[in-house]
């Protein structure tokens, strides 16, 4: 079983975060409590009682999110010892991961989240901007109505968060970002929300204030990680101390990779997620993400017992199958490449080479397979083969998700070929499982 554990950003935050957890762990109450004491104001209560307006403010927002994030791990690490495979968080959360991953100190992380709210207040006031979330196009889509609404009024507009398939984040000067969500609008966008933000977060307005809290990253010297963090900036797992200072200071003005970091997660076989801290933001962007993964928002105690129940859950034992002479197998490649093996009379994959085998999927793990790894990509073939027609040896071996892959060892003969099925992705992205297979 490969967990992942995810701390939330900005906009999850909410009065009443952290109480019960704080009231139930005397682990969360040793964070808060030392939080209010290096910040020289009670921000349990603000926490817990509000006001909201004040929540809101971006110095506060900022550690009130981190504290409690940090609080919700530490209580649930006094339930149960199991690490996770990586870690991530968004925007701000990105800095509870750290302090999960072990790369910095909680005192530590503190100090860094508050220069870091200062410094992103004192830019939003210098360089007014917005923020608004467009529903219902694609990343490209995005892109291409930033870069229009520039060329068009001027200014600034980028894309913030790519949070999930339909849901982005646009942000940079007013009348430009204005005018981008107008023509995300135009161009099939059911919605363009202006969001309730002070400032335009990571976009280029907010260069000055990540180059300025560089100086305070680098002093931190940040620790190799025991655990992978999956970064914002280029949704790549990292352990090196070294990396953290420079990915941090892009990250304020960067775009926050979240679909793609979710993805590689993915890729590796994470099948349950945890969110720790305030709200259930990202437990509702992984369901757009995937909906065949596991995730639990920790939030108070009950929340909290039931992450130790999906961390704790055994697996379910595998079954072994056996190869029948009749059995169907299907593999996924590029359109491309296997044009290019037809013309040779022999097909090799990439993972004969590095591996040893050719990885296939039964007709049940088709679409589940393609969305794990090869998400909207074009051009993709499925191959539908006889596995009696093969000369070479075939398993069918269990997985750590449980499931049955069977595994070629050695190379595909085209005459164990039985059908080349096209596999496009549907235009929400995801793949599903074509027709000729589905009758």
């Amino acid at each position: 079983m490969k967990a992942a554990f995810l701390f939330p950003g900005q906009g999850s935050q909410k009065v009443g975060m952290g109480q019960d957890i704080n009231n139930n762990f005397a682990e969360s109450r040793t964070l808060f409590e030392a939080a209010n004491n290096i910040l020289g104001y009670d921000l349990a209560k603000l926490c817990f009682e509000g006001p909201e307006e004040q929540l809101k403010q971006t110095v506060y927002t900022q550690p009130a999110l981190y504290v409690t994030s940090c609080a919700a791990l530490s209580a649930l690490r006094s339930r149960v010892n199991i690490e996770p495979f990586a870690v991530a968080g968004h925007s701000i959360g990105e800095y509870a991961a750290l302090f999960a991953a072990g790369a910095m100190k909680f005192d530590t992380g503190l100090s860094l989240v508050c220069k870091r709210a200062e410094l992103m207040q004192a830019a939003a006031a210098k360089s007014p901007g917005a923020m608004v979330a467009v529903l219902g196009i694609d990343a490209d889509v995005a892109d291409a109505c930033c870069a229009d609404a520039k060329a068009e009024v001027g200014g600034v507009a980028v894309v913030a968060n790519y949070n999930c398939p339909g849901q982005i984040i646009l942000s940079g000067t007013v009348e430009a970002v204005t005018r981008a969500g107008e023509l995300a609008k135009e161009r099939g966008a059911k919605r363009a929300m202006p969001l309730a933000v002070s400032g335009a977060f990571h976009s280029p307005l907010m260069a000055a204030a990540g180059d300025e809290l560089y100086a305070s990253l680098r002093a931190a010297l940040f620790q190799q990680a025991k655990i992978p963090v999956v970064t914002n900036v280029n949704a790549e797992f990292s352990k090196s101390g070294a990396d953290f200072a420079p990915l941090l200071t892009m990250q304020v003005s960067g775009s926050v990779r979240w679909e793609e970091s979710m993805r590689l997660l993915l890729a590796e076989g994470v099948t349950r997620f945890i969110e720790l801290g305030s709200g259930d933001v990202l437990a509702g962007l992984m369901k757009r993400i995937d909906k065949s993964v596991r995730v639990v928002s920790v939030q108070d105690s009950e929340s909290l017992e039931a992450a130790v129940a999906l961390l704790t859950e055994p697996e379910e034992p595998t079954v072994a199958v056996e190869a029948g002479p009749d059995r169907l197998i299907y593999h996924i490649v590029k359109r491309e490449v296997w044009d290019a093996a037809s013309a040779r009379g022999e097909y090799r994959s990439e993972s004969l080479a590095t591996e040893g085998f050719i990885h296939c999927s039964r007709i049940g793990q088709v679409a589940e397979t393609g969305n794990r790894h090869y998400r909207a990509r074009a051009g993709l073939t499925l191959l539908e083969i006889d596995t009696s027609k093969l000369s070479v040896e075939v398993k069918f071996e269990g997985a750590e998700n449980a499931e049955t892959f069977p595994h070629i060892y050695g190379p595909l003969p085209l005459s164990a070929v039985v059908r080349v099925i096209d596999f496009p992705a549907g235009p929400d992205g995801r793949f599903k499982l074509p027709n000729e297979l589905s009758n």
